[in-house]
């Protein structure tokens, strides 16, 4: 089973649009993939919404604590990034177009991985 992990506007769900930039989302959509299908999926509401500082590290700590295996953003700094990438989670390049939560986990094969921040 994989646990992916996408920075989203609301509360909507799998029907919700993705925010572009990992550490100032709102929201917090973790999916739960068995076999390339979605099993189950949670929202949580951002750990760090009233931080000014070190929010994006904060939040990758917080979703490690959750078991997340990848992480689909399009936006990253080095911080968030290295804490990620040091627990082994995958990041996923999120297409620029902003769309919602499960068109983007269908093209997940499609998406390529992060080696580096973004800013």
């Amino acid at each position: 089973m994989i646990k992916i992990v996408t920075p989203i506007v609301g509360q909507n769900g799998l029907e919700d649009f993705v925010v572009q930039h990992f550490g100032k989302a709102p929201y917090y959509i973790i999916i739960e993939l068995e076999d390339d299908k979605i099993k189950s999926w949670d929202v949580s509401e951002s750990p760090t919404a009233d931080l000014d500082r070190k929010r994006g590290v904060k939040t990758a700590e917080f979703l490690k604590s959750r078991g997340v295996n990848v992480v689909i953003v399009g936006e990253i700094g080095e911080g968030p990034f290295h804490t990620l990438r040091d627990s082994f989670v995958k990041m996923l390049q999120m297409p620029e177009a902003v769309e919602d939560v499960e068109k983007i986990v269908g093209k997940i094969s499609e998406l390529s991985t992060l080696t580096s921040p973004t800013e």
